[in-house]
């Protein structure tokens, strides 16, 4: 009886974490799809952006999409954070409570059931750093796009009639990124140590913040300069 309840626990968890894998595919699918789209009407001289720099309320309406993009990221973030900690649910805690009934019982231990859990085997280690590579150059593509949209507006004479809304809303959109790429380092982190426990893990959260200020300040920078020019 207590096999089966961990059996079904297992089967549960396993399909919670194919649809947050799901949900995330279709954020990634969708929003690439939305690029592709604008750059084809853009090419297709259906869609003239340059309008947008010479109106106030544009500009207002492209911080907005900035805010939106790394919204989307954020929960990007989330979705794969939910899977990372049910898959690591299923392998750390349900496997072991499987294999230390089975050998309770003296019985042989079915390997090939509680190894595919294991996310450093062969095939599967490369499909996790695949998917890890393409999530990073998505979250790469998103920030691209945000910056490419700020560079589109008159931002000077945006400051110009609206000094304080100007510094407000960058703060406000530097601090939402600091806070994004902390979120996304330690995903990463966390990752890393997927075979580790979690009460044995202590996170250098210093040192995370440290790094997400660092790249919080290059993309600023990189922004700034791709702005001015």
């Amino acid at each position: 009886m207590q096999m089966e309840v961990i059996f079904e626990e297992k089967r549960l968890r396993l399909a919670e974490l194919l649809e947050y894998n799901k949900r995330l595919d279709k954020i990634i699918l969708l929003y690439i799809t939305a690029v592709y789209s604008v750059i084809g009407l853009r090419f297709a001289d259906k869609l003239e952006l340059s309008k947008l720099s010479s109106s106030i309320d544009s500009s207002y309406l492209l911080f907005l999409f900035v805010f939106l993009n790394l919204s989307i990221i954020l929960h990007a973030i989330s979705q794969a954070s939910f899977a990372m900690s049910l898959a690591k649910f299923v392998h750390i805690r349900i496997n072991s409570d499987i294999k230390k009934i089975i050998e309770e019982n003296s019985q042989t231990v079915p390997s090939y059931t509680l190894s595919w859990d294991d996310w450093n085997t062969e095939i599967k280690n490369v499909a996790v750093r695949t998917r890890d590579g393409v999530v990073a150059l998505w979250i790469l593509l998103v920030i691209s796009v945000s910056i490419y949209s700020i560079k589109i507006i008159n931002i000077s004479d945006f400051y110009e009639n609206n000094h304080i809304e100007c510094i407000l809303i960058i703060i406000s959109l530097s601090l939402y990124l600091l806070y994004i790429i902390y979120n996304a380092i330690s995903l990463m982190y966390f990752s890393s140590k997927f075979h580790v426990d979690s009460d044995e893990i202590e996170a250098p959260k210093k040192l995370l913040w440290l790094y997400s200020i660092i790249i919080t300040l290059l993309i600023i920078l990189l922004t700034t300069l791709m702005v001015q020019g």
